[in-house]
């Protein structure tokens, strides 16, 4: 996927329809904290949809 992804961005295949979202961290520890969790994913900021809040208590 990230391969893929790549080479969108890249101009390589600009057929694909893959919209690339790539995230960063500020800090590793941040991984462990869902406090921060919607730095990476704006779909855990509050108010969460069903959908948010059923994909949040997966992990």
């Amino acid at each position: 996927m990230k391969e893929r992804a790549l080479n969108i961005l890249e101009g390589k295949d600009l057929d694909d329809p893959l919209f690339p979202f790539i995230c960063k961290i500020d800090d590793p520890n941040e991984v462990d904290n869902p406090d921060f969790w919607e730095k990476a994913n704006p779909m855990f900021s509050e108010p969460r949809s069903p959908y948010a809040k059923g994909l949040f208590k997966r992990f």
